[in-house]
């Protein structure tokens, strides 16, 4: 999540450059000509690790890469109603706001990413902004969308948002990850000067719309050799092997995700909240994480609803650390939820799979190529669950989902079992809190 100190700052009706805006005394209704300036500056938090998975922070919260992390363009949408995103009266998005240009400004000699400052020119409104409290949408990196002005609050909730990000070779130079708001914001301008050096305030919150998956080399030595693999004991044996060779990410939804994240405590809607938190109780969800086809994915696909599976990932030596964790980044998806699993063919058509390939040795000599199949599960870490329980399977927004290999099991090599070879365990981890410094309007 990143964090954005939104300030506003409403000058004098444009005379001139070098106005006089301390002079200025505005209308009791209406603020008048109005310019924005927007400085976002990057800092950082301790993470906190916590459980259980599931939930809003699930195993912790962990840093973003630069490129995950960084802002290339800002929309922001201003409407007015007291229940803000939630209202049921549907009002209408009166001012939209877009920054396409930021200077990066190095801060105390430090050129690491998170202490930048991304700065724009003033911008002047297209119209006077009226004394009120408004509410905010924050969009970035999703381009211009400032056609969402004029548009019903409803509409922008329901708004879907296909890319998600700017894919490049290399899986690590990928940029430009569309994040929006994570909670409801507003902006009081009923009192306050509103001047340059007096702006109005207010904070807003927001959070990448895709989801990493990345794989944890513990327990693995990797060896280069037969294009590279990854090796584990196996429990209970002195000569058996296991050698994961590749990785292919299965069921990764690509027909978009809701522009606002929403959550309900049941799949047909009831107790739905926009940008509500999540919710557990002993490792198992209590509310559903809602995409646009979630309540329909059933034994009839739905037509407008895609998936595509990753090329076979070969494994690889190249790893990032954060803390104790050695990994590599297998894919980015959107979001990707089930309302429950009823069978075994639900959860193949629809959950996010990994499909490991792999050889067991035994003595020496290779008793063939297995797969195994693991369906990423959001919540009930330790598969203690019943299968329909909420969000069990899942992909949410701005969560990274870590698997490792825990245990090989010994087989009998002339009876290979693959379900029951590998072991695994997945940790859920939200991207880390960034606190932004005052984005000055």
């Amino acid at each position: 999540m990143l964090r954005m100190v939104l300030l506003v700052a409403v000058p004098l009706l444009a005379v001139s450059c070098s106005m006089m805006h301390e002079d200025y005394e505005p209308m009791p209704d209406m603020l008048g000509d109005s310019y924005v300036s927007v400085t976002v500056s990057a800092g950082s938090r301790e993470a906190t690790t916590r459980g259980p998975q599931g939930g809003e922070d699930g195993d912790g919260r962990e840093d973003a890469t630069e490129n995950e992390y960084k802002i290339s363009n800002l929309t922001l949408l201003l409407y007015r109603d007291a229940a803000g995103i939630n209202s049921t009266a549907n009002p209408t998005i009166e001012h939209a706001i877009y920054f396409s240009s930021f200077n990066v400004v190095t801060e105390n000699g430090n050129d690491g990413y998170d202490n930048k400052t991304y700065s724009t020119f003033t911008k002047k409104l297209d119209d006077g902004i009226e004394r009120a409290v408004y509410h905010v949408i924050a969009i970035a990196n999703a381009g211009d969308k400032t056609s969402l002005k004029g548009q019903a609050l409803s509409s922008v909730r329901n708004h879907i948002i296909t890319e998600q990000w700017k894919s490049a070779a290399s899986i690590n130079d990928y940029t430009d990850f569309v994040m929006t708001s994570e909670e409801d914001a507003t902006i009081d301008m009923t009192t306050g000067e509103g001047s340059f050096d007096n702006p109005f305030e207010a904070t807003i919150d927001v959070e990448r719309l895709a989801a990493r998956i990345d794989f944890d080399i513990a327990g693995g030595t990797y060896h280069s050799e037969n294009g590279g693999y990854y090796e584990y004991a196996v429990e209970g044996s002195t000569t058996d092997k296991y050698r994961l060779k590749s990785i292919k990410v299965k069921n990764m939804l690509t027909s978009g995700s809701y522009l606002i994240k929403r959550v309900a405590t049941a799949v047909d809607g009831t107790g739905l909240s926009y940008l509500g938190a999540e919710t557990v109780e002993s490792n198992v969800a209590t509310n559903y994480v809602f995409d646009p086809w979630t309540n329909l994915k059933t034994s009839t696909i739905p037509t407008d609803l895609s998936y595509q599976e990753s090329n076979l990932i070969n494994v690889t030596n190249q790893t990032k650390t954060v803390g104790e964790e050695t990994f590599f980044t297998l894919a980015y998806t959107q979001e990707n939820t089930l309302p429950s699993v009823e069978n075994n063919e639900i959860k193949a058509t629809y959950a996010t799979a990994l499909e490991f390939t792999g050889e067991y040795i035994s003595n020496g000599t290779s008793k063939g190529e297995s797969k195994v199949t693991y369906y990423i599960r959001h919540c009930d870490p330790n598969d203690n669950a019943d299968e329909t329980s909420p969000m069990k399977y899942g992909i949410v927004r701005n969560n990274i989902y870590r698997v490792k290999v825990s245990k090989v099991n010994k087989q009998d090599p002339a009876i290979p079992d693959g379900k029951a070879l590998l072991d695994l365990n997945i940790k859920v981890k939200k991207w880390h809190v960034i606190k932004h410094s005052e984005i000055v309007m």
